[in-house]
């Protein structure tokens, strides 16, 4: 299924909430260890993250290719 909205922010500018696609790979491991590193409260710490950016990136595109 594929998923595409956008959504006006409190300040007027446009964000849009899509499925990810495999060349979205590194943005999302990058994501990943930026957020892991902040805190303490999600389950696995940034260093303990066993993808890399083309794995990162297989998993965005089987969400699309899930069909459901």
């Amino acid at each position: 299924m594929q998923y595409s909205q956008q959504i006006v922010l409190k300040n007027g500018s446009i964000a849009v909430l899509r499925n990810g696609v495999e060349a979205h790979g590194s943005a999302v491991l990058e994501n990943f260890n930026r957020t892991h590193a902040e805190t303490d409260y999600l389950l696995l710490y940034s260093d303990e993250n066993s993808f890399d950016a083309e794995q990162e990136g297989r998993l965005c595109s089987v969400g699309i290719n899930r069909g459901g």
